[in-house]
């Protein structure tokens, strides 16, 4: 009886989270805001290319100037770190740490906490 309760819980969760999930994307397909695929899409496609869109206004006409140009390595580099963040690769790097108390000797590695 327990079991089956906790499955019918889990079937209501399950589709209210998918509801949940589906309304965010209408909402966010509404208001025009793009994907994290999409960032991702746009970001590697510059990487490939390897040109990015500038643009400029001119202030005699008053009109916005697009053009294509090269990346530069820290551009490039921009877009490799956001493309990892992104996907969830920029996770912390677990590194040893040895800590001596103050007035033990450095040299002895019992010391150490």
């Amino acid at each position: 009886m327990f079991n089956i309760i906790i499955q019918e819980w889990q079937e209501i969760k399950d589709k209210a989270e998918a509801e949940q999930v589906g309304d965010s994307t209408k909402d966010a397909l509404k208001s025009g805001l793009k994907s994290k695929i999409e960032w991702v899409a746009i970001l590697q496609k510059e990487l490939d290319e390897n040109q990015v869109e500038e643009s400029v206004l001119d202030l005699k006409t008053g009109k916005v100037i697009r053009y294509m140009r090269k990346m530069t390595p820290t551009e490039r580099k921009g877009h490799m770190e956001r493309i990892s963040k992104f996907m969830g690769m920029d996770a912390a790097v677990k590194q040893d740490i040895k800590i001596n108390p103050i007035g033990l000797d450095a040299d002895k590695e019992e010391n150490y906490i």
